[in-house]
């Protein structure tokens, strides 16, 4: 293991992290911003409960995950910030035409367009931060980028929340020029402006000098598609295990976020809008520590030279997260619901920081983009795609108005288990890819 020699933090690696940050927040803002639109869009449309789950999943993750693998490459290569800049300005504009959609098409057209463009962010953040930061600090680095996520998702219940009360229940206002539009429309509208005014900012910050190099990056041409195999076929139990020790915590989180408002109202009997509000500021202050806790913790076993520190940060997490993502949605106090809640999301944050910094310690500069849109492509499918379906579909086998309180007791015990189990078995193979790739 390399040497944990104190190195300082530039100004500009602190610039380039907060325009990150305002970027991570407007896309969970537009990503995430219909969940607590559930019943006038289900009404208004006239889908059910698992086309919904469909439509806020795997609308979005559709192209998302597929467009990463390409746009990895690009980010391998040109001009990173460039990129960023371009991806917002789609998702924003894609936002916008969400609420323009007339129909359950063109609404779900135009979360596969939000996803194409939000595809852009993530490759491109994780490089640009694994180059702006010395590697004791790119845990938290990456911590505080995506304690963002959450501020956006919980942002988007906030503001979803708000509206909701403020229109007072009715279905549809009118807007000059528009006319009479629902509701759930406007919400869209408001949410993808932030995003403009970003994508200006970020074409005004200067591109870091990549490091971890390996291979000849001066080269005209990409790293080249065999490069990349070979680079897996290497490391393939360690990235394997990797994955399968994180897709199912993906898969919860991404439920969890959009029926946990749900199940809180159903049972406890909170109105939706007041839901919306508590659970975004829950978000805001839990979501956003937990990517932050689960870097500290990483970056404070490294500094203890414990090898494999992000993946057993991640086994240590995931067993303390196993009883309360049983439990929590049966509890009778509201109070114990969202302690309980809350320690998970905690967990599921952090979680999803660690997968990351794994990833970026042990890939070469030239692969870092490539590397994360393969994984990404793989988690969003699964993950993002299917795990706001998976709830309600296996509450479906359950005919009692229990059935999402047992759905997300199955889900929750199933991803956390085997996070502990993959994660243990890929141990000694991440090592050996760290080891790798700090002599090279």
């Amino acid at each position: 293991m390399k040497s944990t020699k104190h190195k300082t933090i530039s100004i500009s690696a602190c610039v380039t992290l907060f325009a990150l940050v305002m970027a991570n927040i407007s896309s969970l803002l537009d990503r995430s911003i219909m969940s607590l639109l559930v019943d006038p869009i289900k009404r208004d449309l006239e889908i059910s409960d698992v086309q919904f789950g469909l439509l806020h999943g795997l609308a979005f993750a559709l192209l998302y995950s597929v467009m990463g693998v390409p746009i990895g490459r690009l980010v391998d290569k040109y001009n990173r910030m460039r990129i960023i800049a371009s991806g917002i300005s789609v998702w924003s504009i894609m936002t916008a035409l969400c609420g323009m959609a007339s129909s359950y098409i063109t609404l779900f057209l135009a979360r596969v367009g939000v996803g194409v463009g939000e595809a852009t962010l993530n490759p491109a953040a994780y490089s640009l931060l694994s180059d702006s930061f010395p590697r004791q600090y790119i845990a938290r680095a990456i911590g505080v980028f995506m304690m963002a996520t959450y501020v956006g998702v919980g942002l988007s219940y906030i503001l979803a929340g708000a509206l909701v009360n403020f229109f007072g229940g009715h279905d549809a206002v009118m807007i000059p020029v528009l006319g009479e539009t629902s509701t759930w429309k406007i919400v869209f509208f408001i949410a993808a402006i932030p995003g403009f005014f970003i994508a200006a900012g970020m074409l005004c910050i200067k591109e870091p000098r990549r490091t971890g190099l390996r291979y000849n990056y001066e080269s005209k041409e990409s790293v080249s598609v065999s490069t990349l195999f070979d680079f897996l076929q290497k490391n393939k139990k360690s990235l394997i295990t990797h994955l399968f020790g994180f897709i199912g915590g993906v898969a919860f989180a991404n439920g969890l976020l959009l029926w946990s408002p749900t199940i809180i109202h159903n049972n406890h009997g909170v109105p939706i809008g007041e839901v919306g509000q508590e659970f975004g500021v829950l978000l805001i202050i839990v979501g956003g520590a937990g990517p932050f806790l689960g870097g500290w913790i990483s970056d404070f076993m490294y500094s203890k030279n414990i090898a494999s520190a992000p993946i057993k940060a991640a086994i240590l997490l995931s067993t303390i997260a196993l009883i309360p993502a049983v439990m929590f949605t049966w509890m009778q106090s509201i109070i114990l619901t969202y302690i309980l809640l809350s320690l998970v999301i905690l967990i599921l944050t952090a979680q999803l920081g660690l997968a990351i910094t794994a990833l970026q310690v042990i890939t070469p500069n030239e692969l870092r983009g490539q590397v994360s849109a393969i994984f990404l492509l793989v988690v969003n499918l699964v993950g993002v795609g299917f795990g706001p379906a998976l709830i309600p579909f296996i509450a479906g086998f359950f005919s009692t108005s229990y059935g999402l309180n047992m759905a997300v007791s199955i889900v929750g015990c199933m991803a956390f288990l085997c996070s502990i189990v993959a994660l243990a078995m890929g141990i000694s193979a991440y090592d050996d890819s760290d080891q790798s790739m700090s002599l090279s």
